[in-house]
């Protein structure tokens, strides 16, 4: 009887839990998607705050499930985006925490080379502090974008704006990373150079 559920749709479930707090189809629910939601938060809030993040967004489907309408798409998106919404809350709370994690641009841990791992950790720090300084929906897009791997259609549809409005975010956000951080570049290169005349 337990797994009578199983097979429900995720829409289905949330009708259960709003309708009749259905505490077997809110497990369901919880089991089928907890393991992204963490991801989510995982990679805007890093580990000291991702599991209170999923514990907030699952809580508020359990106290509030009447803010899901099918008519808002997916369920999967919708709570990525509720999760997403919710990073960034936290983040607005705690300027401290960096929001973003562009992975092609962090440093190689597994660099042997000391001055090369310190070099490289400035230049990750310097392009946090960049991205961090973006426009929330600026950051918000390149989140999804650049370190969850969302396509722009699906971001468009977690941040209610279209597909161009997607685009448009992620041009200015490089943009401004790019602008933001060619003296930075130029700088770290310098040093580069410097090293390399020096051996």
């Amino acid at each position: 009887m337990k797994d009578s559920l199983a097979d429900v749709p995720d829409e289905a479930l949330m009708r259960r839990i709003a309708q009749d707090r259905d505490a077997s189809a809110f497990r369901i629910l919880l089991k089928r998607h907890i393991g992204s939601v963490r991801a989510v938060a995982w990679r805007m809030l890093g580990d000291a705050e991702a599991d209170d993040l999923v514990q907030d967004v699952f809580l508020r489907i359990w106290n509030e499930p009447q803010r899901y309408r099918a008519g808002d798409g997916r369920f999967p998106a919708w709570l990525h985006r509720v999760a997403v919404n919710a990073a960034i809350d936290r983040i607005r709370r705690n300027k401290t925490r960096q929001a973003e994690d562009l992975s092609e641009l962090m440093p190689d841990e597994n660099a042997p080379d000391p001055e090369r791992q310190a070099m490289d950790s400035d230049r990750a720090r310097k392009v946090r502090a960049a991205v961090a300084r973006l426009p929330e929906r600026q950051r918000q897009a390149l989140t999804l974008s650049h370190d969850l791997g969302y396509s722009n259609g699906e971001i468009a549809r977690m941040m209610n704006v279209s597909v161009e409005a997607v685009e448009s975010l992620l041009a200015r956000a490089r943009r401004s990373l790019r602008k933001a951080l060619a003296d930075e570049i130029a700088e770290l290169l310098d040093r580069e150079n410097d090293t390399g005349a020096g051996n």
